[in-house]
C-alpha cells in the first residue's frame, strides 16, 4: 500500500500550524451562514419563509441568527467539520484528509458537533421561553 506510507510521511511532516493553516484556508465565511437574502446559497435561506408574513420573517431572522451564534460557539474544528461537510458538500474523507485525521474520527466529530448545536439551541429555546 504505498499511499498508505506517503500518508503517513504526510502526517509525520504537517505541523499544526500547517494544519491550522488549512483549516482557515477551507473553512466557509460567516456571509455563507449569515448570507443576503438574495444569495441562494447562503445557510439562512434554508430556513423557509413566507414573505407574506411579517412575524413569519421575523421568526425566520431570529432562527437565523440564533443557528449563527451556535454553529460560532463551536470549536474550530467542530466548526470547520460542521460547515464543510452540510454547507460545502465536501465529504468526511476529503474533511479528514485536511484535519490530518481518520474518516471515522471526521464522523464521531461531527456527531459531537451537531450534538453540541442541538444542546447549545435547545437551551436557547428554553431561555426565550
Amino acid at each position: 500500500m504505498l499511499g498508505a506510507g506517503i500518508l503517513k510521511r504526510y502526517r509525520v511532516i504537517m505541523t499544526a500550524a500547517e494544519q491550522n493553516e488549512m483549516i482557515n484556508k477551507y473553512m466557509p465565511t460567516n456571509n455563507i451562514i449569515q448570507g443576503n437574502q438574495d444569495d441562494p446559497e447562503a445557510l439562512c435561506n434554508c430556513i423557509p419563509n413566507n414573505e407574506d408574513d411579517v412575524l413569519t420573517v421575523m421568526v425566520k431572522n431570529e432562527k437565523t441568527n440564533t443557528l449563527l451564534k451556535a454553529v460560532e460557539s463551536l470549536s474550530k474544528r467542530y466548526r470547520f467539520v460542521i460547515m464543510n461537510y452540510y454547507y460545502s458538500g465536501m465529504s468526511l474523507i476529503e474533511i479528514g484528509k485536511i484535519l490530518n485525521v481518520s474518516e471515522s474520527r471526521v464522523c464521531q466529530m461531527k456527531t459531537e458537533g451537531l450534538r453540541l448545536l442541538q444542546k447549545r439551541l435547545n437551551r436557547d429555546e428554553l431561555m426565550c421561553a
